[in-house]
């Protein structure tokens, strides 16, 4: 999933695309959903114009943030025990 738009003075879209990707990813789990955040994408983007091409992206906007989603092979059924700490923090 790409997040994109044009790059404004008054705004960062960078910022904004980082915000409501973050909300995509704890929405996608509630569906069971698996994310993971590509920076790669995001970094080879201004390096070609192959990417935009292939996902139908208007050339003067600049992907912003690149969410990667599918639903995961494994499932964990147990949680990690940990040790109860020494102290209670009042």
């Amino acid at each position: 999933m790409f997040f994109h738009g044009k790059e404004l003075k008054t705004q960062s879209i960078k910022a904004d695309a980082n915000i409501w990707a973050s909300y995509t990813s704890l929405y996608a789990q509630t569906y069971g959903i698996g994310t993971c955040f590509n920076g790669f994408i995001v970094q080879a983007d201004s390096r070609t114009k192959k990417i935009k091409a292939f996902a139908n992206i208007p050339q003067e906007h600049s992907i912003a943030a690149c969410l990667l989603l599918g639903y995961p092979n494994h499932t964990y059924t147990h949680e990690t025990m940990r040790d109860i700490p020494p102290y209670q923090i009042v």
